[in-house]
């Protein structure tokens, strides 16, 4: 095995820099739209890129995670017939100023410096994404999108339903809800498909309307959120994924990205919604595991009787 290091600076927090190599809205931003992260040790992740006007990608697992300090993994090219197996690892190190990142990689015999070349193309697109962020909201963070993670012990399955039946996610989120198929309007007892719409309606009785545009049952769930707004040129999404744990809880994560950058939109959709999800994750938890409903305090008892 040939081994490759390289150690390159970056003018951020380690934890910004962490949260590029882990988090699935940036890693798309200096790889390729695809690319994707699911964090826990032993789980997977891809990062796309095109070289030669070919579609490349890595696909592998994570051996070893320690917030904001490392990354260790296992991968191996998807167009190699032999799936060779290759590991690398990152390390953050806090400096004056910033973080250095120090990147080793073993390979086999006669490929470093192809991937020198690559992982140098890669870093330096890190570099661009960064300067990009600073230049766009005068601070290295990303408003564009937020990640949450909540842990509920119950198994994927009862956590999908609450997400995707009409008559399951009224309990813990919103006053009414009503999904569609084909411009028929389903069973409240039924579960979502890809391609279905919801509509949905808040205990203020504001309307939401959006699309499911991925549906993998049990795994994962992805639908658009705010659509029509008019402070939003592109639609906003929201990715869920249900990833059952070892000890009985089930690792719920959300993600809503695209989210416009003006300084208004900042608050109106990062923090509010940031704070509005948080809140109602922890409802969702609270009714799976011990069947209370948060919602219901004084100010909201007329709108949920």
């Amino acid at each position: 095995m040939e081994k490759l290091e390289i150690r390159k600076f970056y003018s951020v927090q380690k934890q910004a820099l962490f949260k590029a190599w882990t988090e699935s809205p940036a890693l798309e931003k200096w790889w390729e739209p695809g690319s994707y992260a699911n964090l826990a040790p032993g789980h997977d992740f891809c990062m796309k890129h095109s070289f030669d006007g070919k579609q490349e990608a890595i696909q592998g697992r994570y051996q070893q995670i320690v917030l904001n300090e490392k990354i260790s993994a296992s991968f191996k090219w998807t167009d190699d017939a032999q799936k060779t197996e290759s590991f690398f690892s990152v390390e953050f190190i806090e400096k004056d100023h910033g973080t250095e990142l120090y990147l080793k990689h073993e390979m086999p015999e006669g490929s470093s410096r192809g991937c020198e070349k690559g992982w140098n193309s890669k870093l330096k697109n890190l570099t661009n994404y960064f300067e990009y962020i600073r230049e766009s909201y005068n601070y290295a963070y990303d408003w564009s999108y937020f990640t949450i993670d909540t842990y509920i012990k119950r198994n994927p399955s009862e956590i999908f339903n609450a997400w995707t039946k009409s008559s399951e996610i009224t309990k813990w989120f919103v006053r009414d809800s009503t999904n569609f198929r084909n411009e028929i309007e389903l069973d409240a007892s039924a579960k979502v498909q890809s391609g279905d719409t919801y509509h949905w309606r808040w205990t203020d009785c504001e309307d939401q309307w959006g699309t499911f545009l991925n549906v993998v049952e049990n795994q994962s769930v992805r639908f658009t959120f705010g659509d029509g707004n008019p402070i939003s040129p592109h639609p906003i999404v929201v990715d869920l994924s249900f990833l059952a744990m070892p000890s009985g809880y089930t690792r719920v994560s959300l993600t809503q990205k695209n989210m416009p950058l003006s300084a208004r939109t900042k608050s109106s959709w990062h923090l509010s919604c940031h704070q509005g999800w948080n809140e109602y994750l922890q409802n969702l938890k609270a009714t799976l595991e011990s069947g209370h409903d948060l919602r219901i305090g004084e100010a909201q008892k007329h709108f949920l009787t």
